[in-house]
């Protein structure tokens, strides 16, 4: 017997989809990597990112914000919760 999918169930699907993330950053001849190997955010939810200075907060900010553009990336998928419209960032940065 097959299982029905996280959609036919309906499970809420994330709103904000993003998998094997890289950003490379350099200053002052020193580099700073951050990696994220996946995040989803759904609907309603709230996070708090926190750590040192320095970490990486505000980059990963920037990037879901689509301020910045990650140096690789699996998939990021932007989703519309009430209309189900998606967008592949990913996508839109390959095409430019």
């Amino acid at each position: 017997m097959s299982r029905p999918s996280p959609q036919s169930s309906g499970a809420p699907r994330p709103v904000v989809v993003l998998r094997d993330l890289v950003r490379v950053r350099e200053q002052g001849g020193v580099a700073f990597e951050l990696r994220v190997p996946a995040f989803d955010l759904h609907a309603g939810e709230f996070v708090a990112l926190v750590g040192e200075s320095g970490c990486g907060k505000s980059t990963l900010l920037d990037i879901l914000a689509l301020v910045l553009r990650p140096s690789a990336v699996g998939s990021f998928v932007l989703r519309d919760g009430g209309t189900h419209r998606s967008v592949d960032a990913n996508a839109l940065w390959q095409a430019n």
